[in-house]
């Protein structure tokens, strides 16, 4: 098991900082960004407070980490860059009232940021590793 040690721990611990220093630095770099105080694509910012949302975020991340050990444990780097993506975002919520976004996805007028794509390919990695390792077992 990949963070049954001291090592993938602190593998997992870089990749979060990483995701977390290079979103920041990119949202204070960009020319504009603006402020998503929803879920995905800005849905139920009327319900709920940018606390509700942070520290909601932070108790599902400790289910997810808790009921999916397992899933976690197959990859440092996708595991690493979903965690800090998230991380990313919950320090947006709770600095800025909502997430900075300013990378604009071409032909949609949707912005996101790097955390959202840390988020994105962490999550597709796993899934891919998933995947893989079932169609083994199948044959």
């Amino acid at each position: 098991m990949l963070l049954k040690s001291r090592f993938g721990w602190l593998s997992v611990g870089l990749v979060v900082s990483l995701v977390v220093v290079l979103d920041q630095v990119s949202k204070w770099q960009a020319t504009q960004t603006t402020i998503n105080p929803g879920v995905g694509l800005g849905l139920a910012a009327q319900f709920i407070s940018q606390q509700q949302l942070a520290f909601g975020t932070v108790g599902i991340l400790i289910v997810l980490w808790v009921v999916a050990q397992a899933w976690w444990q197959r990859s440092v780097v996708a595991t690493g860059l979903f965690f800090g993506g998230a991380i990313s975002n919950v320090l947006d919520r709770l600095l800025y009232g909502g997430v900075r976004d300013w990378l604009v996805l071409p032909g949609t007028g949707l912005h996101n940021n790097v955390a959202d794509w840390a988020i994105f390919f962490g999550l597709a990695w796993l899934l891919r590793l998933s995947l893989a390792t079932a169609a083994k077992g199948q044959q």
